[in-house]
């Protein structure tokens, strides 16, 4: 059976002296647009290396259809550690932002730190300005948090939490932004009309 239960319509007797059942199926368009489940390719070579690093025969075949490669160990790949980031030289304008944000805190102005409200951006938000107190030593009365509301200003840079950054009091030299802002051009250029320098960072 896919999709629902399906029950055969049947005549019942019971306690409840209930006669009948009447099931009422989805249309078939609505059946066509349920969630399919669908078998995934198990890769041997990462199975026999998961087994060979003392993985349950359960969890090796988990490990064995996640995309992973037999070439590097797999405890590393699951467990990876700051080794396995990328390059930061490769993200784009990197040494620009690296200078703008290191003269704001050589120069004490405010930092402002902009992000979605959900696990990423909160937790994005977090690392942020944890850097930017704990381990520049950035005052923490110069980062600004600016996180969008979920009802009134929604996901992205958008043009409700761009007032909101622009209407409040002492207002950021340079506003960092994190999971969002790839495709937010329109409120970026209005910040910079407003003088603002904004960093994108994105991980999409």
């Amino acid at each position: 059976m896919t999709g629902l239960l399906q029950f055969r319509r049947r005549a019942i007797a019971s306690t409840m002296s209930c006669r009948e059942v009447h099931v009422i199926m989805p249309a078939p368009e609505i059946e066509a647009s349920l969630p399919k489940l669908r078998r995934r390719t198990v890769d041997s070579h990462v199975e026999r290396e998961a087994l060979r690093g003392n993985y349950s025969p359960v969890a090796a075949r988990v490990i064995a259809t996640r995309g992973l490669t037999s070439t590097r160990p797999i405890g590393r790949q699951l467990t990876p550690g700051l080794e396995a980031l990328d390059d930061e030289r490769l993200l784009a304008d990197i040494d620009l932002a690296a200078e703008r944000i290191a003269g704001a805190i050589l120069s004490r102005e405010i930092i402002g730190i902009a992000t979605d409200y959900d696990m990423d951006g909160l937790g994005a938000h977090a690392v942020l300005r944890l850097a930017l107190v704990q381990v520049f030593g950035h005052p923490a009365q110069y980062v600004r948090s600016y996180i969008g509301h979920r009802l009134s200003e929604g996901y992205g840079l958008t043009a409700a939490l761009t007032e909101r950054v622009l209407a409040g009091p002492h207002r950021p030299a340079v506003l960092v932004t994190a999971d969002f802002g790839s495709t937010d051009e329109s409120t970026i250029a209005r910040l910079q009309a407003a003088g603002f320098v904004v960093v994108v960072t994105y991980h999409h």
